[in-house]
């Protein structure tokens, strides 16, 4: 007895190449594995109807029979980063301003030193 047959799931699919073509043996195999005491061994329209009524409870957005295979379509959208994993507020990065030191002119030399320039850590 050969491995089982695994329907196709969508989520494998990428934005460049959204489709799975399955050939007429995996269509049957997953059709008799699924209904044992039914068994076909052609692409008959209860196995077609069956078939594409599985592909869309599994997720995927379009089925199309072409001769004794079926076009599986998965519905791919890009999502930007930021919506994915935005940064926890905790860990959001708040520009701070670099203090720097304005020059006065004054009337007499200063006996003191100038105070450091501490910066944000």
């Amino acid at each position: 007895m050969g491995r089982p047959y695994e329907f196709p799931d969508p989520k494998d699919r990428s934005v460049n190449n959204p489709h799975v073509l399955i050939e007429r043996d995996a269509i049957l195999g997953l059709y008799n594995q699924a209904n044992p005491s039914n068994t076909y061994a052609n692409l008959a329209e209860a196995v077609r109807d069956w078939f594409e009524a599985e592909a869309k409870r599994a997720g995927w957005v379009s089925v199309q029979f072409v001769d004794q295979a079926a076009v599986l379509t998965a519905n791919i959208a890009l999502v930007p980063v930021s919506q994915i994993h935005p940064a926890p507020a905790s860990q959001t990065i708040v520009p701070t301003p670099v203090q720097t030191p304005v020059a006065t002119p004054t009337a007499t030399p200063s006996t003191t030193p100038p105070e450091p320039i501490r910066l944000p850590s």
